[in-house]
């Protein structure tokens, strides 16, 4: 509360004990005041409470405004944050079919240092999606209206989660730094396009 206000309230409360006091013993504090004195000061009595209740509203107002605002802002942080985590993800898919794969004698191999490379800026992104995930649970209220979006993260998280525990799990031949693709099944379908979780594509608004 600030102090502008803690002294509307002050006067206000005093203002409303004056009236009662002034409505309940009249003739007396007439006698002692004056017609003239007893009148102004009711009038100006009134007049705080009056004023005090119009600055009691409007501060209520404002700080509606000012929440709605804040609330606002922090959506948009939110919606860039999701974007920015999301077309990470989409690059990082789209490098790995570029950086750590060739192919050789008809088998596709994986590059062991440009995956582990790559699995280490994923695992950042996963983070990010578990942290867009936890706050949709602790602002569900800003989100009612899109009532699948804690869904939506959890779907993204866990997908990104399953390619980089195969990934923590990795054993590469000590002898070799390249493996077979087709050893690394979450890493293929994190590849393919119709392996990506489409419903939270859908929520979200995007397409990897």
């Amino acid at each position: 509360m600030t102090k502008s206000r803690a002294i509307v309230i002050v006067l206000t409360t005093l203002a409303v004990a004056a009236i009662a006091v002034l409505i309940k013993w009249p003739d007396p504090l007439k006698n002692a005041l004056g017609d003239e004195v007893y009148k102004l000061f009711l009038q100006f009595s009134l007049l705080t409470v009056v004023v005090g209740l119009v600055s009691a509203v409007f501060s209520e107002l404002k700080r509606e405004s000012e929440s709605r605002e804040a609330q606002r802002q922090w959506l948009r942080s939110f919606h860039t944050r999701a974007w920015t985590a999301y077309n990470q993800a989409k690059k990082l898919r789209r490098l790995m079919t570029i950086l750590p794969l060739y192919d050789r004698n008809e088998t596709t191999y994986l590059r062991k240092k440009d995956y582990w490379d790559l699995m280490i800026e994923l695992e950042g992104v996963q983070l990010e999606f578990d942290s867009l995930m936890r706050q949709v649970k602790v602002y569900s209220v800003s989100f009612e209206a899109s009532p699948q979006i804690e869904n939506s993260f959890y779907e993204m998280e866990d997908y990104l989660r399953g390619v980089l525990k195969e990934f923590e799990a990795a054993r590469f031949p000590d002898a070799e730094t390249d493996c077979e693709l087709s050893t690394f099944p979450k890493l293929q379908a994190f590849l393919d396009d119709k392996s990506r979780p489409n419903s939270t594509t859908i929520s979200l608004g995007l397409s990897m």
